[in-house]
């Protein structure tokens, strides 16, 4: 695996989905060389997704089969945090009154379809063709939820993030406007995509806890990112980059614009992050 990062190694932390991995699950060819040799930065995936999940699309491109994934992981919208090798350092999940309340509103949402996560662990509610892509783009494992034997109120495990969606994105704004006096954080990751979590949690809190258990001093904390999601990352960076078909608002939020078709994503980060210290 390579020599441990310093504690000054800067810090490129990676969105997933529209980043690192394109729209059909593919990681650029050059990005996976990347991610299985180069140590002299530490990189951060910084996902939505859980952990299964993360792992499958590593393991799809031949890496870090049968052994866990060795970077440092912010999961779950910055709600689950794992050191190197997959070792959970914390959780954070809604309060059971608010978790109830919230899985009543989803029951009354009949426009609507849903996403409920535990820690890594995904169950349905509602079977409509958009849900069923998004598991299949996410690689999730995903049981339906009945709540005829399950109510809302017996639910026995903690939610750490419940993912909205529909065919008409209107739909999934009435949701939230139905749930607007609730204690959530609110993020959309794609345009029809929304995910509701404890209050204060998110990618860059996520990081900031895992810097703080680390006890990581980076001189650098790269961002790459392309959603809405991505941009409380981009508040804490010293250097942001953006792919160049993500939104206008996040473009206009990086420093660099990059089409990683031709080499990737990662090497002219790197590049940069050389340039930089070097002060060429």
């Amino acid at each position: 695996m390579g020599p441990a990062t310093a504690p000054t190694s800067p810090i490129v932390c990676l969105d997933f989905d529209g980043t690192l991995v394109d729209d059909r699950g593919r990681i650029h060819p050059a990005d996976v060389e990347i991610l299985a040799n180069e140590r002299s930065v530490a990189f951060v995936p910084a996902t939505g997704r859980p952990l299964h999940s993360v792992r499958r699309a590593f393991e799809r491109h031949g890496l870090f089969s049968g052994c866990p994934i060795p970077f440092p992981l912010v999961l779950e919208n910055g709600a689950a945090i794992y050191g190197e090798r997959e070792n959970l350092r914390s959780r954070r999940s809604l309060q059971p009154e608010l978790r109830d309340e919230l899985l009543r509103a989803a029951l009354s949402a009949k426009e609507a379809n849903f996403l409920l996560h535990s820690l890594d662990e995904a169950r349905t509610l509602g079977s409509n063709g958009l849900l069923r892509a998004f598991v299949r783009r996410f690689d999730l494992d995903a049981r339906p939820w009945d709540p005829d034997s399950e109510p809302a109120g017996s639910w026995g495990r903690p939610l750490v993030k419940l993912v909205v969606t529909a065919q008409d994105p209107e739909a999934v704004g009435r949701f939230e406007a139905e749930t607007a006096d609730l204690p959530l954080e609110r993020t959309y990751s794609l345009p029809n995509m929304l995910e509701l979590g404890p209050a204060g949690v998110h990618k860059g809190s996520g990081l900031a806890a895992l810097l703080d258990y680390t006890g990581h001093a980076p001189r650098e904390v790269v961002v790459a990112g392309d959603g809405e999601n991505d941009l409380a990352l981009f508040e804490m960076a010293t250097l942001r980059f953006a792919p160049a078909d993500s939104p206008p608002a996040i473009r206009a939020r990086a420093d660099r614009i990059l089409d990683v078709r031709e080499e990737g994503l990662l090497a002219p980060i790197l590049r940069e992050i050389g340039r930089r210290a070097t002060g060429a």
